[in-house]
């Protein structure tokens, strides 16, 4: 069995493109009858605490995955990450585990990937404009993912809780050829751009994103699960889009997800081609979404299947 850490699913050069074609290649063929997956699994042992397993089976590809995370607040204190997760991907025809993966590089890239997917059926493709509220890790993977359909996208601006680490975002943009800034004000990060992009993390006392905020027709990828938008505010007309309706609705009438629907698509019907193109209109779209078995299913198969065509890979096998 193969160990992947993070550093060598980085190692492994994976482009934004690579990452979005595996996403919907999967969901295509999870649209199709192809790909099952279970109902996530929680379990909360105390406030903030939470211990999720993911699980799905591509029969076509001939792969099963489950993956774990753990997500411990009180580790912050300690100087550790407060979410820790791992995935098991075997062999679907033996059982046999076949591969075991880090899995924050990987979330982070394929959670980028759904947001890509989606924002390519509904952003204007001449998005120009975006903003980042929240500016780790998410923020980066979805900047190169975003940047990769939208290669007009020229101007950043980055919002953070703390100025020091929005500053630093925004020059490591200014590096890549963007024009970015870096700012306090939330509504700068929102207001007049074609795209906005919220990553803010678990424990946010309030919401403070107001929707009348945002420019006629944009895209909105709520990558936080909507935590930092007030749920009150949406136009009529905005879209909701989401990664997989059934657990999507459970996830908002819980109150895990900004909404529970209606949704226009999922990212199904965007790789099976059944959800209309919008048309050249003022509503804007709302991608929320919380996270679903399939895209690690894809991430997975992926970084396997390409560790086996490089030569000189570097990873080992563990007896």
């Amino acid at each position: 069995m193969q160990h992947f850490t993070d550093d060598d699913v980085r190692a492994l050069a994976l482009t934004p493109r690579a990452w979005r074609e595996a996403i919907a290649a999967t969901y295509a063929r999870f649209a199709a009858g192809e790909v099952r997956v279970a109902p996530k699994s929680h379990l909360r042992p105390s406030p903030g605490e939470l211990l999720l397993a993911l699980t799905a089976v591509d029969l076509a590809r001939g792969y099963s995955v489950c993956k774990w995370v753990n997500v411990v607040p009180a580790a912050r204190t300690a100087g550790g990450p407060t979410v820790n997760s791992v995935l098991m991907l075997n062999d679907w025809h033996t059982g046999r585990p076949v591969a075991l993966i880090d899995a924050d590089e990987l979330t982070g890239a394929r959670t980028a990937a759904m947001s890509a997917v989606a924002a390519a059926h509904y952003a204007r493709a001449g998005s120009t404009r975006i903003g980042f509220v929240g500016c780790g890790v998410q923020a980066r993977s979805h900047c190169a993912a975003l940047r990769d359909v939208f290669p007009a996208l020229r101007e950043a601006t980055v919002v953070g809780r703390r100025i020091e680490a929005a500053r630093a975002f925004a020059d490591e943009l200014r590096a890549s050829g963007m024009a970015a800034r870096a700012s306090t004000e939330p509504r700068e990060a929102v207001a007049q751009q074609d795209i906005v992009v919220t990553t803010v993390p678990n424990g946010l006392a309030q919401p403070f994103l107001d929707p009348s905020w945002l420019a006629d027709g944009a895209f909105v990828a709520a990558v936080d699960l909507g935590r930092s938008w007030q749920r009150s505010g949406w136009d009529a007309t905005t879209r909701r889009v989401t990664d997989e309706r059934e657990q999507a609705s459970e996830a908002g009438r819980e109150g895990q997800l900004i909404s529970a629907g209606p949704f226009a698509a999922d990212l199904a019907d965007i790789a099976a081609g059944r959800a209309a193109r919008p048309p050249d209109d003022k509503a804007c779209t709302l991608f929320a979404f919380s996270g679903h078995a399939a895209a690690d299913l894809a991430a997975a198969i992926l970084i396997y299947e390409k560790a086996h065509v490089l030569e000189s890979s570097g990873f080992h096998e563990e007896e």
